[in-house]
């Protein structure tokens, strides 16, 4: 899933870390890849032991070193127990591990200049995510999260994938407490940004769409002085972030957005998108379900017209777009047909607005 070759040094660790952290490595030390379940462990790969809520990595140290981790990175908390008990390992101590992990793929992501999209948004970013990097794969050689790895795990081990066997990367960005947006701009430095709308999403932390609004738009602030933004001028909300930002495109069915599209379903609920600009006239007729498919293919439209694909090549990639099947696809506007009825699961964590879009679709 997250096969990496980031290649870090004992200076690069100094750097990251602090000397004072590293039990027994010195400037000759060499590892290529990090991992962070001991089952996965190549050689040579830095182990990071995760704390999860059914395990606990520290409790596989000898799993990882047995299978050739060039050093594991451990907790302060369990540090004297695990380093008496293994005395002549390697080993990196953090005060949190997560944060350990998001070091170093910082420090891994500064060494690449190529063109990182990061999207987020209170719905459609997974499958925004997803028709964005087929879009562009016409073109270029991208990487993107697996399935919907978007937060302080799935990022950073998505950003230590970075390598130059890739033009461009797609990177999903996620929250649900306030900050966490922030955080994983920090680390991705994101040189394009799109945010899919503005909805009623984890509002047990994010309290209301003014908090929603704050933590998303976290996005746009990490590209205002020097990279670009894809704004969906149908959002209220977002609309105005266009006068405020740098460099930037408006996408949407909104009639002064620059690229503009109009959209309908047929009887079977897929979205036909027409591109409505001077030099195109193209309808794409998709093989996913429900309107709000139809505005993520126009958001990964827009990003197709701004990278340069030419858009007949757009049209291919959206027409083959299947809905994500799977764990990841569960729940997506997944429609279960039968002789009498016809069913339409859109449960995967759902909130509000996202069970209003689903009904909207009945109108169709």
């Amino acid at each position: 899933m997250f096969n990496n070759k980031a290649e870090f040094n004992g200076l690069d660790l100094v750097a990251i870390f602090k000397d004072c952290n590293l039990i027994n490595i010195n400037e000759d030390f060499h590892s290529e890849g990090v991992a962070i379940d001991s089952r996965q462990i190549k050689m040579g790969n830095i182990f990071v032991a995760l704390k999860g809520d059914n395990t606990d990595g520290h409790n596989y140290i000898k799993s990882a070193i047995d299978s050739g981790a060039s050093t594991c990175i451990i907790e302060r908390q369990y540090s004297t127990d695990i380093i008496n008990m293994f005395p002549d390992e390697r080993f990196i101590v953090s005060d949190d591990n997560i944060e350990a992990l998001c070091l170093l793929a910082a420090h891994h992501r500064n060494r690449f200049n190529y063109p990182i999209i990061a999207i987020g948004g209170s719905n459609g970013k997974t499958t925004t995510k997803e028709m964005t990097a087929a879009v562009l794969s016409k073109k270029f050689k991208v990487l993107k999260n697996h399935g919907n790895f978007n937060n302080k795990i799935g990022v950073p081990l998505t950003l230590l994938c970075l390598s130059n066997d890739y033009d461009i990367a797609v990177l999903e960005v996620g929250t649900n407490t306030p900050g966490e947006i922030y955080d994983l701009s920090q680390i991705i430095k994101p040189s394009h940004a799109l945010i899919t709308n503005i909805g009623k999403e984890h509002l047990e932390f994010l309290i209301d769409l003014d908090g929603v609004e704050l933590e998303e738009t976290y996005l746009f602030s990490s590209v205002r002085s020097s990279g670009f933004a894809f704004v969906n001028y149908d959002d209220e909300r977002l609309r105005s972030y266009g006068h405020v930002l740098g460099k930037f495109t408006t996408y949407g069915t909104h009639e002064h957005a620059q690229f503009r599209c109009e959209y309908s379903l047929n009887d079977k609920l897929n979205p036909k998108i027409k591109v409505l600009s001077d030099e195109n006239q193209i309808e794409i007729t998709m093989q996913t379900i429900g309107f709000t498919s139809a505005l993520n293919g126009i958001a990964a439209l827009s990003v197709a017209q701004t990278f340069g694909v030419d858009l007949s090549d757009a049209k291919s990639a959206l027409e083959k777009f299947v809905p994500l099947s799977g764990e990841t696809g569960y729940g997506r506007m997944a429609l279960i047909e039968n002789d009498d009825f016809i069913i339409i699961n859109d449960t995967y964590n759902s909130n509000p607005d996202s069970a209003i879009a689903s009904l909207t679709n009945f109108n169709y």
